[in-house]
């Protein structure tokens, strides 16, 4: 994560096929053979709910090639989706009627795919 703590149940994939867990240190070394040089591997990684952290992609140069990439993966510490903070809410009223006003912090999730549904309660005294 951003403050360098590893993080754990972290799964790789290489060339879409499960290559198993990072480690303790939030590590995995991928082993390579009977590759052509020059092709490209795709590497995933994703998080212990199968969210897509990040995929990247490295070239083996030559024999004995090592390559290192670094993922930054804090949407696997983060599991909120929608968030809505009251200093973000707006009411106004107007003969009777209700105006409200709402910004919405979306987070690992498609803007398209994304339905809000608001209901209303209020209570006049």
């Amino acid at each position: 994560d951003t403050k360098n703590n590893p993080l754990t149940d972290v799964k790789l994939y290489s060339n879409s096929i499960l290559n198993g867990s990072v480690d303790a240190d939030g590590s995995r070394t991928i082993n390579y053979t009977d590759v052509v040089c020059g092709s490209s591997q795709s590497i995933t990684v994703k998080c212990s709910d199968d969210t897509t952290c990040d995929t990247k992609s490295s070239s083996i140069d030559s024999e004995g090639d090592y390559d290192s990439l670094i993922f930054n993966c804090n949407i696997c510490i983060n599991k909120t989706d929608l968030s809505i903070k009251t200093s973000d809410v707006a009411i106004k009223s107007q003969g009777g009627k209700f105006n409200i006003t709402a910004l919405i912090d979306v987070e690992k999730v498609t803007v398209n795919n994304t339905k809000l549904d608001f209901r209303e309660e209020y209570e006049i005294q």
